[in-house]
């Protein structure tokens, strides 16, 4: 049995769009891509896409469910 790997892509170009796509492409990777959310109409490249931002440090470590050191 493998663990699933967590990747978080904070994006928004057209580079990010293409590398969450290719990431997604790995077997065992799960990906969640970041927006900031100052696009009307952004290209959103999954549904495992958060729009808007995290808050700052604190609540992008809230989000993560995990102590980043």
């Amino acid at each position: 049995m493998t663990d699933l790997k967590q990747v978080l892509l904070l994006g928004g170009t057209g580079d990010a769009i293409e590398l969450a796509a290719r990431i997604a492409e790995i077997p065992g990777v799960e990906v969640m891509t970041s927006l900031a959310g100052q696009t009307r109409q952004p290209v959103v490249p999954s549904e495992n896409t958060r729009l808007g931002g995290f808050g700052g440090v604190a609540g992008l470590i809230a989000n993560s469910g995990r102590s980043l050191d």
